[in-house]
């Protein structure tokens, strides 16, 4: 008998905190659906353009990756995709954040092309972009297998060339302060043509959280008459980065002085943001 009611009140117990961690969890999930609410009309109200041309990109419905970054003070963040054909031409971060000097909240904005044509964009509260040369500049991959005829095997090389890769992010250059970046788990975009077929995937590469700051394509793209699989580097980030592929460097840009400006291929700023009832503090 004792021992039954041992096992009752242990089960009421786990009952009870099961509620509580559920209870705690609706205010914490109310403030992730309104900062998305908020993300959504902020990228629905940018506008991206193709320098010329009739032909326009699309913004994607949803974020093609949602993550925050407790380090620098990112309560929640997306990333949205304007897409042309399948592919996308451009990503912008939108993050929800909270400033280390003063406190105040704030939205972090950070655009950039991956289109070979040259593209421009607009923000709601006037403020413009323009991109000066082509956001990518994809290279053959050098002994890359044969793009597979099936998506599935397509994904998977993909993904086993990603790794192939390795990166260094110089975060400031007074001390000489370095850290290696780690690949993301799974790709910030996978992207298909208009019949389906796999054409690639955009990696992110990290050091804080799960914040992509850096970027690299896979794609299938045809060259000298056949399919190949190429790569392209993109950059979200102030730090300097190098990139190599099997221990020899590829690419390589120097670090930023962290204050908003536009660069030929991509920009960042911020602007004041109200913030949500009970979001708390990173």
């Amino acid at each position: 008998m004792i021992g039954r009611r041992f096992q009752l009140a242990a089960a009421v117990s786990g009952v009870l905190v099961l509620a509580a961690g559920l209870a705690a969890q609706e205010p914490r999930q109310g403030v992730r659906a309104e900062l998305l609410t908020q993300m959504r009309a902020l990228a629905e109200q940018t506008k991206v353009t193709y320098e010329s041309g009739t032909r326009q990109p699309k913004l994607a419905e949803q974020p093609v990756f949602r993550y925050d970054d407790q380090p620098r003070r990112f309560i929640d963040a997306t990333v949205w995709a304007w897409i042309d054909g399948g592919r996308p031409v451009a990503f912008q971060k939108v993050e929800a954040s909270i400033d280390d000097v003063t406190g105040m909240a704030k939205w972090g904005y950070c655009f950039a092309s991956l289109s070979e044509n040259r593209i421009a964009a607009e923000w709601e509260h006037g403020q413009k972009f323009r991109a000066t040369e082509a956001g990518v500049d994809f290279r053959l991959m050098p002994n890359a297998p044969p793009v597979a005829d099936r998506n599935t095997a397509r994904k998977r090389q993909a993904r086993d060339l990603a790794r192939e890769f390795s990166a260094r992010i110089l975060l400031n250059p007074r001390t000489n302060s370095t850290e290696e970046m780690r690949l993301l788990a799974t790709p910030i975009h996978k992207y298909e043509d208009s019949a389906g077929e796999y054409l690639g995937a955009a990696f992110g590469y990290s050091t804080s959280g799960r914040n992509p700051d850096l970027l690299i394509l896979i794609e299938a793209r045809e060259s000298e008459g056949k399919l190949g699989w190429c790569y392209a580097p993109v950059r979200m980030t102030i730090g300097g980065v190098t990139i190599k592929l099997h221990e020899r460097t590829v690419w390589d840009v120097p670090f930023i002085e962290p204050k908003p400006q536009d660069f030929p291929t991509w920009t960042f700023f911020y602007r004041p943001r109200t913030p949500v009832a009970g979001e708390g503090q990173p």
